[in-house]
């Protein structure tokens, strides 16, 4: 019984697997020292409205952000909107695909209209 040679998916698979794995051996490795540890641990923990799985995310796409949400939560509960050209995060969304959120950086305060009277 002769061996093949693996397909060119096979080799390709393989070699994609193996970059993953060396991607998150050496991701891993940046939170070895108990500071780096430390600090990952206090930004998860302010965002106490997102799982630690999107924190993470958060973290990795914007490690200074304070405070994140989505547009609509801006405009609604903060009474802000997002800068032209603000750049969002990817987090996943419950029971769907994505959200797209901002940090606080990223927007700016709507101007206070008085309410008129009739």
């Amino acid at each position: 019984m002769q061996h093949s040679e693996p397909s060119p998916a096979e080799n390709w698979d393989r070699d994609s697997t193996r970059r993953v794995l060396d991607e998150l051996f050496t991701l891993a490795r940046a939170f070895n020292l108990s500071k780096a540890y430390l600090e990952l641990m206090e930004f998860i923990g302010r965002f106490r409205f997102y799982s630690p799985f999107n924190a993470m995310l958060i973290y990795t796409q914007k490690p200074g952000a304070r405070f994140v949400a989505t547009p609509i939560r801006w405009m609604r509960d903060f009474h802000r909107e997002i800068k032209v050209g603000a750049r969002p995060s990817v987090i996943l969304q419950p029971m769907g695909p994505v959200l797209f959120v901002f940090d606080v950086t990223d927007t700016d305060a709507l101007p206070f209209v008085l309410p008129s009277c009739f």
